[in-house]
C-alpha cells in the first residue's frame, strides 16, 4: 500500500461538521495535521500527532478533575467563597478533619488524584494512569456520565499501535510510540518510513471521533463546554452544573492555557496551549498548598536522598550503563559541529532544541566515553571542556547561557562564539 497517498485521500478524514462542538485546541491541532499532510512536512505531521494524542488524554481529564475538586467544597462549588474559606475546606478535606464518615472513600480516591498530579511532573504514562483512575472512580467521583464516555473512549485510542521502523512488529500503545519515536531521540533520517506511522494514527484519530459506528465524539463534547461569566471570569459547564476553573485553564491573550504539570522542586506549575511556548505560574498557593497538605514535600525529599550519587565516578558508572542502544545520530547536526570544529580551533557553540528531541542523548554521543564504557578517571587527561544547557523555550537563550559566553569573551585567551540556526521541532528531523 502505498501510506503517502493513502493518508492524503479524505475518506480517512474526519468531516468539519463532524468536529463541532469538539474543543478548539484539539479541532485546530487536528487542522494544522491536515496542512502538514497535504504539504508532505512529515516531521511537522508526527509532532502534530504527537500533540493531538496528549491533549485528547489530558483536556477531559483536566475538564474530570475540575468537577472532582468540587466535591471536595462539600457540594458547595457553586457558592462564592473567600480564599481563605476556600483554603480552610480543602485543608479539612485533605488533611480527614471534619470529613463525614460517607465521604471517607471520596476524600481517599481524591487524595488519590491530587497527589499524582504534584508529586511529580507528568509524563504521558501519568497522564494515561490519572484517566484510567477517574473513570474506575467515577461512580466514586459521581463523574458526569460525558466526560466518562470520553476518557474511556480516549482509553481505547491509546491502544493504537503504530509500526515499527526500525524493526519489524507493532509499538505497545501511544505512550510506547511517543516515548520511542519524538521522545527520547531524533527521528530516522529516512522521513519517507514514517508515513505508515502516520496512517496508523490518523486512521485512529477518524474512529475517535467518529466512534466506529457509534455516537460521534462531538456528541459528548456538545454538553460540555467553557464559558465566560459576566465579570469576565471563565467557567466550565457540564450539563446544568457550572465549575470555577481559574486553577486548571488560564486564559492570556484570549486564548485558553491549560494545567500541564507541577514541579514541586522549582515551585511552579507549566501551563501550556501547545501552539505557544509554554508558560509557568510561579508560586502558585493552590499546587503549593495541595502539595504541603498531601506531605509530598517530606517524601519528596526522602526520595531524593535515597537516590542521590554523590560521587563523579559514580554517576559516570551509571551514565554507562544508561546510555542509548541503537542511537541514530543525526548527521546534519554532526556535520555543522565538524565544520565548527574545522574553522575554530577553540570556541562557544550553542545548539538549542525543545525539550525531548535528544539534547542529553546527543551530548553523550559527542563525549564518546559512555558508549565505550570510559570513565574520566581513565584517561590522563582531559583533552576538551564541554558545557551543556537546557532551555525549555525557543524565544530566548536562558540567561546562564548568556552568562557563560559574556564570562569567556572577557577572558584573555581568544574564544571565538558561533551560534546554529534555531532548531525547532519541525526542523530538527
Amino acid at each position: 500500500m502505498d501510506f503517502k497517498k493513502t493518508v492524503k485521500d479524505k475518506k480517512i478524514w474526519v468531516r468539519e461538521e463532524e468536529l463541532q462542538n469538539i474543543p478548539a485546541i484539539l479541532k485546530k491541532e487536528y487542522q494544522l495535521l491536515q496542512q502538514s499532510v497535504q504539504n508532505d512536512d512529515i516531521c511537522g505531521a508526527l509532532f502534530r500527532l504527537k500533540d493531538i494524542y496528549e491533549i485528547s488524554i489530558k483536556l477531559p481529564s483536566i475538564l474530570s478533575i475540575i468537577t472532582i475538586s468540587a466535591r471536595m467544597e462539600s457540594d458547595r462549588a457553586f457558592v462564592r467563597m473567600s480564599e481563605t474559606q476556600l483554603k480552610k475546606e480543602q485543608e479539612d478535606f485533605l488533611t480527614g478533619r471534619e470529613t463525614p464518615e460517607s465521604d471517607s472513600e471520596l476524600q481517599e480516591k481524591v487524595r488519590d488524584i491530587l497527589s499524582c498530579m504534584v508529586k511529580e511532573p507528568l509524563s504521558i504514562g501519568s497522564w494515561r494512569k490519572l484517566a484510567s483512575s477517574i473513570v474506575e472512580n467515577s461512580s466514586v467521583f459521581a463523574l458526569d456520565e460525558n466526560l466518562k464516555e470520553i476518557l474511556e473512549r480516549t482509553l481505547l485510542l491509546f491502544q493504537v499501535k503504530p509500526k515499527k521502523i526500525r524493526e519489524q512488529g507493532r509499538y505497545e500503545d501511544i505512550g510506547n510510540w511517543r516515548n520511542k519515536t519524538i521522545g527520547h531521540g531524533t527521528l530516522f533520517i529516512n522521513t519517507e518510513a514514517y508515513w505508515e506511522q502516520v496512517y496508523d494514527l490518523v486512521q485512529g484519530l477518524s474512529l475517535y471521533f467518529r466512534g466506529d459506528g457509534n455516537t460521534l465524539l462531538k456528541e459528548f463534547y456538545g454538553r460540555i463546554s467553557i464559558e465566560k461569566e459576566s465579570d469576565g471570569s471563565s467557567v466550565l459547564k457540564v450539563g446544568e452544573q457550572t465549575y470555577p476553573i481559574s486553577e486548571y485553564i488560564y486564559s492570556f491573550e484570549e486564548n485558553d492555557y491549560f494545567f500541564d504539570s507541577y514541579y514541586s522542586r522549582q515551585k511552579y506549575a507549566e501551563i501550556t496551549n501547545y501552539l505557544d511556548a509554554p508558560r509557568r505560574l510561579k508560586n502558585n498557593p493552590y499546587y503549593e498548598n495541595i502539595y504541603s497538605m498531601l506531605d509530598g514535600r517530606k517524601k519528596s525529599q526522602r526520595r531524593k536522598k535515597e537516590r542521590q550519587i554523590t560521587k563523579s565516578s559514580d554517576r559516570e558508572a551509571y551514565a554507562c550503563l544508561n546510555c542509548a542502544p541503537g542511537y541514530e545520530k543525526p548527521e546534519f547536526v554532526l556535520d555543522e559541529i565538524r565544520t565548527f570544529m574545522e574553522e575554530h580551533d577553540r570556541g562557544v557553540l550553542h545548539i538549542q532544541m525543545e525539550r525531548g528531541m535528544g539534547k542529553s542523548t546527543l551530548a553523550h554521543e559527542l563525549d564518546g566515553r559512555y558508549q565505550r564504557g570510559i570513565l574520566q578517571e581513565d584517561l590522563k587527561a582531559p583533552k576538551s571542556s564541554t558545557l551543556f544547557f537546557w532551555s525549555h523555550r525557543v524565544t530566548c537563550a536562558p540567561s546562564s547561557t548568556n552568562s557563560l559566553i559574556r564570562v569567556l569573551w572577557l577572558t584573555p585567551a581568544p574564544i571565538k562564539a558561533t551560534f546554529l540556526p534555531l532548531m525547532s521541532c519541525s526542523s530538527f528531523c
